[in-house]
């Protein structure tokens, strides 16, 4: 466990020396280059990996749509994902089980107390940032509501296409897809009543 800490450790200050910032996902190359953003990530291995079909649309508007929906969800759906994710309570044990369990990964089950203060040690500095993100008392009815507008729509849509580009995913998509995990764990009902963007999901 202890190895596991230290190599933690040195990662979260490489995150730090790169981006200012010590938060994943990133990747590490071979070349010991580090990535650290999700778009980024993804344009890495579609240029390392290049298969037939691409998460940028090949016609014009599509890929203008796409990225729209890149910006879109990367930047301006932080404030429901990081809403549902810290002010739910009842999905707190939950959250401090995975979150220690990912710094922790080879903690055993006679572990559990190290990971559950190790995760709180950590989302406790996350929890607090709310209000830097644009989540307080006064915002949150403006952020559920207008979200719950936006899955109504996307839901529709999706009625009629498997992907909201077409057949296939699209940069767009990835970039939404963490909102609506944090939404789907938090929000009871939601397979019922959104129930094509969860199989998107």
């Amino acid at each position: 466990m202890k190895r596991w800490l230290v190599l933690w450790k040195y990662i979260a200050n490489s995150f730090s020396r790169t981006s200012g910032w010590g938060v994943i996902p990133i990747v590490i190359t071979p070349d010991k280059t580090i990535i650290q953003d999700s778009a980024l990530i993804i344009d890495y291995f579609e240029q390392k990996y290049p298969l037939n079909k691409s998460v940028y649309p090949i016609g014009a508007k599509q890929r203008l749509v796409a990225s729209i929906l890149e910006l879109f969800g990367d930047e301006f759906l932080k404030m429901p994902a990081m809403h549902y994710r810290w002010n739910f309570h009842s999905q707190m044990e939950f959250m401090k089980h995975e979150w220690g369990i990912s710094l922790l990964p080879r903690a055993s089950t006679l572990d559990m107390d190290k990971v559950r203060s190790t995760a709180e040690a950590s989302m406790s500095s996350f929890a607090t940032s709310l209000p830097v993100l644009g989540v307080s008392e006064s915002t949150i009815p403006g952020i559920d509501t207008t979200y719950k507008e936006f899955l109504f729509i996307l839901n529709r849509h999706l009625s009629a296409h498997r992907y909201i580009l077409g057949d296939i995913p699209s940069i767009g998509v990835s970039m939404c897809l963490k909102s609506w995990f944090e939404f789907e764990i938090s929000c009871i009902g939601f397979r019922a009543v959104w129930s094509n963007v969860c199989t998107l999901v």
